[in-house]
């Protein structure tokens, strides 16, 4: 528990390293997500509006870190965090 505050700590110093657009989390998506877990084992995401739009971002974001066997640490408004340990 005291590892993931450390980890929300750092949310807002973050730069999103994958940008979720319209097409919304496609295979590619998925994709670089799982080489920046791999490189970074924390992973900011964002995702634009319109990829939201109709969808429940909780199940969203939970089947991205499903697809990504990452954790999600932090979410808040259209950003995610996940962890996954090298």
């Amino acid at each position: 528990m005291q590892i993931e505050k450390k980890m929300r700590a750092k949310f807002g110093s973050m730069s999103a390293k994958v940008q979720v657009g319209k097409q919304g989390v496609i295979r590619s998506i998925i994709e670089e997500i799982d080489t920046q877990l791999r490189k970074n084992e924390l992973v900011k995401i964002k995702f634009s509006s319109i990829s939201l739009k109709d969808k429940d971002k909780k199940k969203l974001f939970q089947d991205v870190a499903d697809k990504t066997n990452s954790k999600i640490i932090h979410s808040i408004g259209f950003a995610l965090l996940l962890y996954r340990k090298k």
